[in-house]
């Protein structure tokens, strides 16, 4: 479900008219009443996973022409092969990159986005930053860097909100963080952990 949100509320952003299943059946059922231009599709749900949803889109909707997209946080490029000769277009591991989504939309549906691009805005404005005064305990330190590279938003902020309730690191940097949390920003987000100091504490 987190994914779900994260990926819901950045199409939005853009103007992408997005409709919500929670599941493969709900998600074929919204198929016949919405007719998108795309569907994304997690490969692991429960009851009809993701390449039953690609088959059956294929079998009973095979005049339109959907765009398939397979979520999976590793999708091997055997299993890409596998999965293209079933019908699928495209490819989004998890965690999300907001920018190569963007791309794959492009190149799909040749469509253009107009969103502006601050990250070397927000590079500039980190790298002036002195992280030389926060400190976090080892544990939560490596808790931390762990959650940011495998992408588990929830374990992020409940970590950022510890850190913030402990006096670890200064309110207006929680927030900062949280916000690039929200936009899927996690490399910038990892710049900012490994520059964090560690103790045994």
């Amino acid at each position: 479900k987190e994914n779900l949100d994260v990926l819901s509320r950045v199409l939005g952003e853009v103007g992408v008219d997005v409709k919500r299943a929670n599941n493969g059946a709900d998600g074929l059922a919204l198929i016949d009443d919405f007719n998108p231009d795309i569907v994304f599709s997690d490969y692991h749900m429960q009851g009809v996973d993701g390449l039953e949803v690609t088959r059956r889109i294929r079998k009973d909707h095979a005049d339109k022409y959907i765009k398939i997209v397979m979520i999976s946080a590793s999708v091997f490029e055997h299993h890409q092969e596998m999965y293209r000769k079933e019908g699928v277009d495209g490819f989004v591991g998890k965690p999300f990159v907001r920018e190569k989504l963007f791309e794959l939309l492009a190149d799909l549906l040749d469509v253009e986005f107009d969103y502006s691009d601050d990250s070397h805005a927000i590079e500039h404005a980190i790298s002036e930053l002195d992280f030389s005064n926060i400190t976090l305990p080892e544990m939560i330190g490596n808790e931390l860097n762990v959650a940011v590279k495998s992408g588990q938003l929830t374990k992020i902020n409940n970590l950022l909100d510890q850190c913030e309730s402990e006096n670890l690191i200064a309110s207006n940097l929680v927030q900062h963080m949280k916000v690039l949390v929200a936009d899927m920003d996690l490399d910038q987000l990892l710049t900012i952990v490994n520059n964090f100091n560690s103790s045994d504490a």
